[in-house]
């Protein structure tokens, strides 16, 4: 485990890390005041603000003053350091056991659930948890749209506690919650942040990626933990884009640098052209594959895959052409257009399967209605197809029913057959 050189002592449940830089005071405000409401455990508030110009030190603290709000602390940088630095300042004078990061504009959900948030992580004894974020976005003034996105997309993974599907999902899709969601026991939280200091600028929750990698296992508060707004963030603002992508670039060398095992997975992921198609598809087959093992059923969008892999939608169909076919046990459905999809399900063979696949490996391009009557006599002998189902291919396949290109439908028709029967539940 990394060893931190911050000494801090620790007499309170929770440090509770406001982050600004240029604040909205109004926003400010409202997301203390989410703060300061808690009850049920012992905290403190920490402001750390990296360098705003011209930074009001005394609006606050008269908020915190009207509120006879008392335990609370104020960092002022003296110049913007990035917020990765910014969130290192308040470590020096943290009291908390646990350390709950939050911006201006998001809010803590309701009056008890830093208190629940505290229980839950003590009887699970988990060094790092994250709780359910409801979005919400600014559609007018003072008019708010609560809005059904998640993140991460897949919570099953965590309420089974299936470590190696989160850890795929972290690293390969960079399906994960939003930093704001965590709650993370302080001395975790200062190692790790010493680890990417003058590595990552601001992002700050780069973290958690590199805890999944380490092995660490997050804890899954299953109820509504904050409010997030979208949108007003760093990470969701275009002229930002070029710094996130630098700093997510840096987490992946961090980890190649600690894991010789995820190094090709790291080296892809920070230079996709250092390897071919072939590479690309072996990570995009993982990755559905995963979805499958959790839901039975995978409901992709290739648009949306083609982004999380840095690939053109063309290459998610080569991939799923290629390697989920009905030979290897796959049923794919597609429908196009603007709610297009691809839906993939797995096959679940019978018990005659290994006989059905050798009957379908010996059908050629070309098979007479004589040994074409033999495979539907053997069919029916193993139970695999009723007498009446019989007669009914016997007498619709024969030259005089199907003409001059006799040989050539009965073949096709029989590959079918033998691929229809042999899935459960289906013969």
């Amino acid at each position: 485990m990394i060893r931190s050189d911050i000494a801090y002592s620790s007499t309170l449940d929770v440090s509770v890390c406001v982050l600004t830089y240029r604040p909205n005071l109004e926003k400010l405000f409202a997301t203390l005041e989410s703060i300061v409401c808690q009850r049920g455990c012992s905290f403190e508030i920490i402001l750390a603000d990296d360098g705003t110009l011209n930074f009001d030190r005394n609006v606050i603290e008269a908020y915190f003053e009207r509120r006879n709000f008392h335990f609370y602390t104020i960092v002022a940088n003296p110049y913007n350091k990035g917020t990765v630095k910014n969130t290192a300042s308040a470590f020096p004078v943290m009291r908390g056991r646990y350390i709950k990061v939050i911006s201006p504009g998001d809010f803590l959900y309701d009056e008890t659930v830093l208190a629940r948030m505290l229980r839950f992580v003590e009887s699970n004894q988990y060094q790092v948890t994250f709780g359910c974020t409801c979005f919400y976005q600014e559609v007018g003034e003072h008019s708010y749209e609560v809005l059904g996105h998640c993140q991460p997309s897949n919570l099953e993974s965590y309420r089974r506690k299936a470590f190696s599907d989160i850890k795929s999902e972290y690293l390969i899709a960079q399906d994960f919650p939003v930093g704001g969601a965590f709650f993370t026991e302080a001395k975790l939280l200062i190692s790790y942040t010493e680890k990417i200091l003058d590595r990552i600028i601001y992002g700050e929750d780069c973290i958690y990626n590199i805890m999944i990698a380490d092995g660490v296992e997050f804890g899954f508060f299953d109820d509504i933990f904050i409010w997030y707004e979208k949108g007003s963030g760093v990470s969701w603002q275009e002229k930002w884009q070029k710094a996130i992508w630098a700093d997510r670039n840096m987490y992946y060398t961090i980890i190649a640098e600690d894991h010789p095992e995820l190094r090709d997975l790291c080296n892809w992921k920070t230079d996709p052209s250092h390897y071919d198609g072939d590479s690309y598809a072996l990570y995009i087959e993982e990755y559905i594959k995963t979805l499958l093992a959790q839901a039975g059923i995978a409901e992709l969008k290739r648009s949306e895959i083609a982004d999380v892999f840095q690939v053109v939608p063309s290459q998610i169909n080569y991939v799923i052409k290629t390697r989920f076919t009905e030979s290897r046990g796959y049923v794919v459905e597609s429908k196009r257009g603007g709610g297009g999809y691809i839906r993939i399900g797995r096959i679940e063979f019978s018990n005659h399967h290994e006989l059905l696949c050798d009957l379908l490996h010996s059908v050629g391009e070309q098979i007479s209605h004589q040994i074409f009557t033999d495979i539907i006599q053997l069919l029916f002998d193993e139970q695999i197809m009723t007498e009446r189902e019989g007669n009914l291919l016997l007498a619709t396949t024969t030259d005089r029913v199907l003409g001059t290109n006799a040989a050539q439908i009965r073949a096709r028709m029989l590959k079918k057959i033998l691929q229809q029967v042999d899935r459960k539940g289906k013969n």
